[in-house]
């Protein structure tokens, strides 16, 4: 983070006992132990719509295929 009140040599000094430059003090997310913890991500739904989709699409394309044919037959 950026404090405007510090003076420039304590800035420096904090940024070069860290052994990082000004952009990643600055700027970068936390990293190590303070860094956040991601989401734990929610699977089930995504991949259950990974197989269904495409189950429920062929079973709408056969039954439209076997009805047009039951049709010509009659």
């Amino acid at each position: 983070y950026f404090t405007p009140d510090l003076p420039a040599e304590a800035a420096h000094a904090r940024r070069t006992m860290i052994g990082r430059s000004a952009e990643e003090v600055d700027h970068a997310p936390p990293r190590g132990r303070y860094a956040p913890v991601p989401a734990p991500q929610a699977s089930a739904p995504h991949s259950v719509l990974r197989w269904a989709a495409p189950a429920a699409a062929l079973v709408v394309a056969s039954a439209i295929v076997v009805g047009r044919a039951l049709r010509k037959r009659h």
